[in-house]
């Protein structure tokens, strides 16, 4: 839903807990198919999160904050036990940072417009699925059913609650306690 005109960033968590809801209030059979793009996070490049970020007429301010939250992000890695110098990063989006899902649905937009124009004029070119992180739900579905539509996919079989976005979806969202988690 992200993908859609006039359509909110968070639509897409609240729309698939609606849909999960009335699934099993009218115990209707349904699947499921969360996606993972490969190496996604680690692949966006700042300067291209830059242009997506003018494109949509984000102020200077805000591009500003950003590239300081970006550029401040600093590792090391750990080497027989013990951490080397930290070094800086210089592309990819941090996991875990809450700012950085909002970022990538933002340049995912941006993509989403371009394939359209290429699409228009006749080029194609898609997005690998990381099938190892993907996941299938089957509502109202045998187990094994669901199970072997996973091992034909080549991916995991998800249960709810899960994680979509950085918020839970699935469980009964209708009790505060259902947002611990996200807030």
């Amino acid at each position: 839903t992200a993908f859609l005109p006039n359509r909110q960033i968070l639509d897409g968590p609240f729309i698939i807990n609606e849909i999960l809801a009335r699934c099993k209030h009218k115990n209707q059979h349904a699947m499921f198919f969360k996606v993972d793009f490969a190496k996604a996070y680690d692949s966006i490049r700042w300067d291209y999160l830059d242009d997506v970020l003018n494109a949509f007429e984000f102020r200077s301010r805000w591009q500003s904050w950003i590239q300081g939250s970006l550029n401040s992000g600093k590792a090391s890695v750990l080497v027989n036990g013990s951490p080397t110098s930290e070094f800086q990063f210089h592309r990819g989006l941090k996991q875990g940072d809450p700012l950085d899902p909002f970022l990538f649905i933002l340049i995912m937009e941006s993509l989403h417009l371009s394939f359209n124009r290429a699409v228009e004029a006749g080029i194609f070119t898609g997005m690998t699925i990381n099938l190892k992180k993907s996941h299938i739900l089957g509502l109202g579905i045998r187990g094994s059913t669901v199970s072997e539509a996973a091992t034909s996919l080549g991916c995991s079989v998800m249960k709810t609650p899960f994680n979509y976005l950085g918020i839970m979806v699935g469980g009964n969202m209708s009790l505060v306690k259902s947002w611990d988690e996200t807030v």
